[in-house]
């Protein structure tokens, strides 16, 4: 039996969400969401189609009224007919002409076919009792094309190539069915970001969507960026937070590659809402990168596809993409934003566009083009439809899902009959019912068809001609519209003929409809049942099927008669009119309440932080004057200190008698092997050439007065004899003197406690999980005693303490080759030979020769060892950029660089790119030609070109396993290019073949992670650094390794892990620094270590040769960098534990020729320029240095990053600095000679 369309109803449905805020964003400050609906009724009594389009509210009324112009076209048409080619009924319906002309295919015409073309295509998948997925992927691929909307692009695809693409796609159909049907469609949820939201609703919801497995986020920004970037940092902390996240995704796995996910594997998108000029865009979410999003979404006009390429083409090198269609007009928009590439991913609205033919067309471009669909789904009823079009895309047309996610809005979706849901995952269910069509059917309920449908139009099923149709009730088939919209909140309106209705929607989800009868009802008793205040009635919760609870108020009596009609109908206007006046200033007052109650709590929060910042700038100033104060104070001792030991020589000299020897006065220079005094100021004078002026005397902050007074053990061997410095002729003391001299100590001895205790406070403070090795070097500096602090001698330094004999001594300090050094007024230290690098004096007998001290930093007291050059041109602690001259200054968005004012300026420094990582960047290494920059984080190693900054090459190994981290600690480029080394967490030394993307080699022996690379210039071989306390020399060609281990007996600590690796230019030497404080030295061709070298007091984390070979650089935990002079290596100076024909050890070495001190916390890394002229520096206190390479004077601080600045590399063939932090920045800047 012919089936055919015999009438029609279209419903102007409202639901007031604004009261809530739901759907609220930076262009629709109000959204009160509505649905043009429409039923299309046949012969068949069983048999009708749904279809609806989605509004905002007002102008819903308009486009029901479209609804009715298109609709009139299908009534009395065959079902069958129309279904045998919906593209050409879909053509049919968009041909009229006088509609056309208020289009033309878009705006309120466009939307409205697109509602009615919906409806035919449910009526289709109804009468074949299948989803309409399932009808569509049913089709074959020539169905599937002659059932999509083609006119105006054929140039972007033909019907042919469309085709072939879906016959490509018939082989896995049947699997990629099932898949789905199993795991379900991938999903994003906008719930918690609408603008409208304050911080603990969006905290809320965001927690609950990870809860019911989500980890795609969208958020509304536009209005203020920063409360965008609060709000973003706010669902960040929560998404990127393990403990919140119930589904655990990886990363790095391929469905989010590119989306910048975070650690736990949550995605964040930003939705504008076309709010934006261009320029506005790109600034706006170039300021947002901080929160690192996936896509903006519609940042300018839907028509504008240049400015959509331009936005995309600026955020490209941020890792920003560009998403857009949910108002793209048609398929002709969507063509052009192809075809220039302006969009990331494409965003269908399955109401915009004009039902389902024309989705299916943009599917189809969309796969061509490869642009990943994420349709948009914001609105009533949306959710329902764009299940459907999902499920199509991905089992017929593109074949792709993961990296598709569908848009959910937890709103209004208990009105329909067949609701969309979502599994435990977080994915929508596919819809499996035969009978629900499209699934946009309505409750009958809440869309109250006996009342609010504006046009009810039928024709018996005999009639099919146009002229025929009656539309009831004919002129006044839309009357006055007596609600109005109120600034909060829907009176919904719908006239009929002969009655009217009232509806209020309440805001938490409670529904209840009101009924006036015929016109013809007392206005009297009309007013008086909408008087009872329908905002205080409740009706049922919105959790089941029936939502409304329908109240009729039926008239008592007959209709008035003669001209008293209108009146009425006057009245009743009137009262309405009233009743919203009174509605909208109650509204206003509680506007104006709220307004003031913000700002008053604004004004507090403001207050408070204020005086917070007060309190602590009053700290930061009194912790600056207590520091000078105690400056000056420890000066002034000093110097009461030298003149006080000054009178005291004197005395014992006249004590004497003639034969003593004379006093030794300030700045006189003793001979060899006499002690070494303090002089005036606290400097070294005799034994040895003195300090340059301004420079700090190595460990100068550790005076001889800090240890106790040790008493020669050889006293007791010696009857009759006094202590030795009565032996020396020093005289003895009176009791005064001692009583003065106890307090001191005891004083001394107090402050020397407090400041012990404030360090081991400071090192039992959580470290930096984002600064490398950390784990050992916090362990190492609170295991390992320091040798040079003031407790020294308590711990272990002088007879008395009874702990082991050290064998190997540190850096010799002053006095240690040429007598003793005085500790205080009157009373030489005189140390045992069982504290490490101290020395009894040469007269005393029975004392062991004096032991060879390996290369130190620090000048010896014999004669012919220069001092180490200190620059004394730092920056001062309270510097503070705001007083800097204009002129030693340069300002970035978020940065800055300060230049020496006490030196003359030779450098500028400027950001060239930023490069987002998605973890901390543990390395960066340039190539040899210096085009290519690679970076380490965790799991991954990136390739970046230098001159543009895009990322070229992303190298993961997938056989590493996906469980817990594993950080590139170390790249390095091989001299032609062609390879990367990396190493890492896993022990692992790897080899990649970068054009190939692949593995080439892996180097496997360390026995813990490694921490540094390096290539020799030939390419041959490759050293490595491990926290195991080895170096490794790998040969390429033949994969054989020589290993260098540090296994000294006479080592000071246990923990000699290999922290930093680098061979010298010539290839003949690795030097290696180490946690044990010292840098080693080893020939490459023997393995032998040839050279220690002794000065720093902390681990050493990073050494760097010069390029010339004949020099080292060092950074230490100590906050130093130090200059060694290799220059000699290899020849009889520097030879470790060389023998003299005496079979002594030989006391040469490497010394260090300058001290770079100004750095305020660990240096982490350093660098030196291939021109030799400059040596840079990385540090914990999150900036960069720049100093002379001649006189250790630093030229340049910058200050470019968030975090600690871990590491940082100088191109080898040109003027660019790159560093990488914990902040998962690497950035690339430039510096040049000024």
């Amino acid at each position: 039996m012919t089936v055919k369309i015999t009438g029609y109803k279209s419903h102007d449905v409202r639901f007031p969400t604004s009261l809530t805020g739901d759907g609220t964003d930076a262009m629709n400050t109000e959204c009160d969401y509505s649905s043009a609906y429409v039923a299309l009724s046949t012969s068949d009594p069983n048999l009708t189609g749904y279809g609806m389009t989605f509004t905002i509210g007002r102008g819903n009324d308009i486009v029901c009224a479209a609804i009715h112009q298109l609709a009139q076209r299908l009534v009395g048409k065959d079902i069958e007919e129309l279904f045998a080619d919906m593209g050409k009924t879909w053509e049919y319906l968009n041909a009229d002409p006088q509609l056309r002309w208020i289009g033309p295919e878009k705006g309120v015409v466009h939307i409205a076919l697109g509602a009615v073309d919906n409806a035919l295509w449910d009526l289709f998948a109804r009468s074949r009792k299948k989803p309409l997925w399932k009808l569509v992927v049913d089709f074959t691929p020539e169905e599937l094309v002659r059932a999509a909307a083609w006119r105006y692009i054929s140039d972007a695809i033909t019907k042919e190539e469309a085709i072939a693409m879906l016959k490509a796609r018939e082989a896995g159909k049947k699997e990629r069915e099932a898949k789905v049907r199993e795991l379900g469609y991938p999903a994003y949820v906008t719930s918690a970001g609408w603008l409208g939201y304050t911080d603990e609703k969006v905290a809320r919801l965001t927690k609950e969507a990870l809860a019911a497995g989500f980890n795609h986020f969208k958020m509304k920004v536009g209005a203020n960026v920063d409360d965008d970037l609060r709000r973003g940092k706010l669902i960040r902390s929560i998404i990127d937070d393990p403990q919140h996240v119930v589904v655990k995704h990886d990363p790095q796995s391929k469905e989010l590659e590119g989306k910048n996910a975070g650690p736990a594997g949550s995605v964040l998108m930003i939705d504008a809402n076309q709010v934006w000029d261009v320029q506005q865009a790109i600034d706006y979410v170039t300021k947002l990168k901080e929160i690192k999003p996936w896509f903006i979404e519609e940042p300018t006009a839907p028509d504008d596809i240049l400015g959509h390429a331009a936005i995309r083409k600026a955020l490209k090198p941020h890792g920003i993409g560009v998403a857009t269609g949910e108002h793209a007009h048609n398929r002709m928009v969507f063509k052009q934003l192809l075809q220039a590439e302006a969009i990331d991913v494409c965003q269908i609205d399955s109401c915009r566009l004009a039902g389902v033919s024309e989705v299916l067309s943009v599917l189809l471009m969309a796969a061509k083009y490869g642009v990943v669909v994420c349709p948009h789904a914001g609105g009533v009823g949306l959710c329902e439809y764009v299940i459907h079009l999902s499920l199509i895309d991905y089992i017929s047309v593109s074949g792709t899902m993961e990296r598709n996610v569908l848009e959910y809005v937890d709103h209004l979706h208990e009105h329909f009959v067949n609701p969309c849901s979502i599994n435990e995952r977080g994915r929508y269910n596919v819809p499996n019912d035969p009978n629900e069509g499209y699934s946009i059917e309505m409750h009958k309920s809440s869309i109250a068809e006996d009342i609010s449908n504006i046009f009810d139009v039928a024709v018996p099923e005999h009639s099919v001609n146009d002229r025929a149709i009656r539309s009831e009730p004919g002129p006044s088939a839309i009357l006055d519209i007596f609600g109005a919209k109120t600034s909060r909140g829907w009176w919904l309106k719908c006239a009929y003929g002969c009655g009217m209705g009232y509806r209020r929607s309440d805001p938490r989800s409670l529904t209840e409809t009101y009924w006036l009868g015929p016109l013809v009802v007392s206005h009297q008793k009309a007013i008086a049942s909408l008087s009872s205040d329908p905002f205080k009635r409740r009706g049922r919760l919105m959790s089941t099927s029936t939502i409304y609870n329908h109240r009729s108020l039926q008239p008592t009596g007959p209709p008035n008669q003669g001209p008293s009609q209108p009146h009425s109908h006057a009245r009743i206007n009137e009262s309405f009119e009233n009743i919203r006046a009174e509605f909208d200033a109650i509204l206003g007052e509680a506007n104006a309440v709220r307004g003031q109650k913000e700002e008053i709590e604004g004004k507090a929060v403001v207050q408070q932080v204020n005086e917070l910042n007060i309190i602590r700038q009053s700290l930061y100033d009194l912790e600056t004057q207590h520091n000078k104060v105690r400056q000056q104070f420890e000066e002034e001792l000093a110097r009461m200190r030298s003149e006080l030991m000054t009178t005291r020589q004197q005395l014992a000299a006249a004590t004497s008698g003639a034969g003593g020897p004379p006093p030794a006065g300030p700045g006189v220079a003793a001979a060899p092997g006499a002690p070494s005094q303090i002089g005036p100021g606290g400097a070294l004078v005799g034994g040895g050439a003195p300090y340059p002026p301004g420079s700090e005397p190595p460990y100068s902050r550790d005076y001889p007065r800090d240890r106790p007074v040790e008493r020669d053990p050889r006293a007791a061997d010696r009857p009759g004899l006094g202590p030795l410095g009565a032996e020396r002729g020093l005289g003895p003391l009176s009791d005064r003197d001692r009583e003065r001299e106890r307090l001191e100590r005891e004083r001394d001895r107090e402050r020397d406690n407090r400041e012990r205790e404030r360090l081991e406070r400071d090192r039992d403070r959580a470290p930096d999980s984002r600064d490398p090795k950390r784990m050992k070097s916090d362990r190492i500096k609170s295991d390992r005693p320091d040798p040079y602090s003031p407790s020294l001698a308590n711990i272990g330094v002088g007879p008395s303490s009874g702990g082991p004999t050290p064998k190997l001594p540190p850096p010799p300090g002053p006095g240690a080759y040429g007598g003793p050094t005085t500790s205080g007024p009157g009373e030489p230290v005189v140390p045992s030979h069982t504290g490490p690098g101290l020395h009894p004096g040469p007269g005393a007998p029975g004392a062991p020769p004096p032991l060879a001290g390996p290369s130190s930093g620090h000048p010896t007291t014999g004669p012919g060892v220069s001092a180490p050059v200190g620059g004394n041109q730092s920056f001062p602690d309270d510097l503070d950029i705001h007083n800097v001259a204009p002129e030693w200054k340069k300002e970035g968005t978020d940065w800055f660089a300060i230049f020496n004012p006490k030196t003359k300026r030779q450098l500028d420094v400027s950001l060239v790119h930023t490069l987002m990582h998605e973890s901390v960047v543990c390395c960066v290494r340039f190539s040899a030609d210096g085009k290519y920059l690679a970076t380490g984080c965790n799991r991954t190693a990136q390739i970046y070109d230098t001159k543009t900054g895009q990322k070229t090459c992303v190298l993961v190994d997938d056989a590493a396993g996906k469980a817990g981290d594993l950080y590139i600690r170390s790249v390095c480029f091989s001299p032609d290019g062609k390879y990367l080394a990396t190493g890492a967490e896993d022990k692992q030394i790897r080899i990649w073949d970068i054009a190939k993307k692949r593995i080439r080699n892996v180097f496997d022996g360390h026995q813990q992670e490694i921490y540094s690379l390096d290539f020799s210039t030939d390419g041959r071989l490759i050293v490595s650094g491990s926290g195991d306390k080895t170096a490794r020399i790998w040969d390429m060609v033949d994969g054989t390794s020589k290993v260098l281990t540090i296994n000294d007996h006479d080592s000071l600590n246990n923990d000699a892990g290999v922290t930093s690796v680098a061979i010298s230019p010539s290839g003949q030497y690795v030097a290696a620094g180490s946690l044990d404080t010292v840098v080693r030295i080893w020939d490459v061709q023997t393995g032998q270590l040839v050279e220690r070298l002794r000065g720093h007091r902390d681990s050493v984390y990073s050494v760097a040769f010069t390029p010339d070979g004949k020099g080292l650089v060092s950074g230490s935990l100590d906050k130093t960098l130090k200059f060694w002079d290799v220059s000699a290596l290899g020849g009889g100076p520097g030879a470790v534990a060389k023998r003299n024909k005496d079979g002594k050890r030989d006391d040469k070495g490497s010394p260090c020729t300058m001290n770079f001190t100004g750095h305020k916390d660990y240096v982490l890394s350093v660098a030196v320029s291939h021109d030799g002229q400059w040596v840079v520096s990385g540090s914990k206190d999150r900036g960069v240095q720049f100093w002379d390479a001649k006189s250790a004077v630093v030229q340049c601080m910058l200050q470019g990053h968030k975090n600690s600045v871990i590491s940082i590399d100088l191109s080898p063939a040109g003027s660019i600095l790159a560093t990488g932090s914990g902040d998962w920045q690497a950035r690339i800047w430039s510096y040049n000679p000024v």
